[in-house]
């Protein structure tokens, strides 16, 4: 493949091996200060989901949630749950709220996203006629108290259309990006285009079958490019399609969200891929591409033994171009909302430089799923999603869950899991030619990795004293798994 020109300044290729080195420098150390942990349990024990988050005036937040019974389809969601839109403080607790309503019953809406804030917010999502059973793009306008002003509904009738991404084009008009018919097993993409007061401009409804369009953005000021699981669909400004591609780099990564635009010509993309090490495993992943859906520049938040997926919505945030860049997931995170497990959040910290900073874990008492990454005006981050506390819940029901650090990842207040302390130490370290194991519990497995993520030495039961001499110097991982059943990992130097 042909590397992405215009953005050596990264040098992210000497990068990648330290943020496989950080991360176990600090999974394990949980400091002191500066952090905050929110957990919003709703009284009525009621379904809740993280939808989107921005920074407000203030230090204050808006937030979108939705909530009520859970769904198996969009369409049952448009059913059956609410959205509501709730102004916070910086401590994430509740100063206003409203529950997005069409004001009549006949018509159920989901908002999916802000769009605008600037003297009315602006919010988008899509709209249910309970019954003709069709859906639309709906367009909410609210004032800075919440309170709703008017809605707009776009679309032709009786087509089923679904809109979930969206780009602002060189006119400053919203481009969205959906499929079409809902209820088919082979959904077509459209488009529909309006201007910044919600004037329809344009639709389009194409011929292309596409599940779930999952990015949309613009392209040099020529044209669109919508992406699945597997395919790029390049469209002209008139909608015509002009090409169709298939990324070399998508035989192994799988997109995930929406991109981030670095500037005129390059983006991020979070997604994830298989991991090197052994067992496998998937890891949270970002690559870069351009305009011309070139994508290049893979790196990974590698964690041993899991998988791992990035935030669902906006994995990766910053402020500006000058301010550094904030890229997380959930580790140990899967599909399965209600499953009893302890994930974790994942949260690295670079810059456009190419200068890494950090990588940190972040216990979460329970089943936790990041939905989005937001970098803060004061340099640290926000990160926002949903969990399943089953040892306090009596229903699978979730709640909000936020965890907000400083531009340091500092961590505090965290409630402490179940999970046993790890029982073994490598030492000396740094070392030479020998390491030594101090466990308290038999090692039934114990395995090196070099900073590429190769297995270099491996043994079942092996000795207390473990002949390295054979290594080359520099960095390594181990991971080691004990006959009671607990698995842990850490750093060792070879000088």
């Amino acid at each position: 493949m042909t590397p992405i020109k215009g953005f050596n300044s990264l040098g992210m290729k000497r990068v990648v091996r330290d943020t496989c080195l950080t991360l176990y420098m600090f999974v394990c150390c949980f400091f002191s200060v500066a952090q905050e942990v929110y957990m919003l349990p709703d009284s009525l024990l009621v379904d809740e989901t993280m939808i989107f988050l921005t920074e407000y005036e203030n230090g204050n937040f808006l937030l979108l949630k939705q909530s009520g019974q859970p769904a198996n389809s969009y369409y049952e969601a448009l059913q059956n749950r609410e959205s509501t839109i709730i102004l916070t403080n910086s401590s994430m607790q509740e100063i206003n709220s409203t529950v997005i309503s069409s004001g009549n019953e006949r018509t159920k809406i989901l908002a999916e996203g802000i769009l605008q804030v600037d003297g009315q917010i602006l919010l988008h999502g899509n709209a249910l006629d309970t019954v003709s059973m069709d859906t639309k793009l709906c367009l909410i306008w609210l004032d800075l108290d919440l309170n709703i002003t008017h809605l707009k509904y776009y679309g032709v009738d009786n087509e089923e259309e679904i809109f979930m991404s969206y780009c602002v084009n060189h006119q400053c008009n919203y481009v969205f990006a959906g499929e079409y018919p809902i209820f088919s097993q082979n959904q077509k993409l459209v488009f529909i285009e309006v201007d910044c007061n919600g004037k329809m401009i344009n639709s389009c409804h194409t011929d292309q079958l596409i599940w779930h369009p999952d990015i949309v953005f613009l392209e040099n000021d020529q044209s669109y490019a919508v992406g699945d699981k597997q395919y790029i669909f390049k469209y002209g400004i008139d909608y015509n399609q002009i090409s169709i591609t298939q990324p070399e780099l998508y035989q192994y990564f799988f997109p995930w969200g929406l991109p981030v635009k670095i500037n005129d010509s390059l983006y991020f993309r979070a997604g994830t891929a298989m991991g090197s090490v052994y067992p496998p495993s998937w890891e949270i992943s970002r690559v870069i591409f351009n305009t011309d859906a070139e994508y290049s520049d893979e790196y990974q938040i590698v964690i041993p033994d899991v998988a791992d997926i990035p935030a669902d919505k906006s994995a990766i945030s910053f402020v500006d171009q000058s301010s550094d860049i904030y890229f997380g997931g959930t580790s140990n995170g899967d599909e399965v909302p209600f499953e009893s497990k302890v994930t974790k959040f994942a949260l690295q910290k670079f810059n456009l430089g190419g200068t890494f900073h950090w990588v940190n874990l972040y216990k979460t008492v329970g089943n936790a799923r990041m939905v989005q990454v937001l970098a803060l005006q004061d340099g640290g981050c926000l990160m926002a999603g949903q969990i399943y506390d089953w040892r306090n819940s009596p229903v699978q029901q979730r709640d909000l869950f936020f965890i907000k650090v400083d531009d340091m990842g500092i961590v505090t207040g965290i409630e402490e899991d179940e999970t046993s302390p790890a029982k073994i130490t490598v030492y000396p370290n740094p070392g030479t030619n020998q390491l030594n194991l101090s466990v308290d519990d038999e090692v039934l497995k114990f395995t090196m990795y070099d900073f590429n993520g190769r297995k270099v030495w491996g043994d079942m039961h092996p000795s207390k004293t473990i002949d390295v001499s054979k290594l080359n110097p520099g960095f390594y991982i181990w991971w080691a798994e004990l006959k009671d059943g607990t698995t842990s990992w850490g750093k060792w130097i070879k000088q």
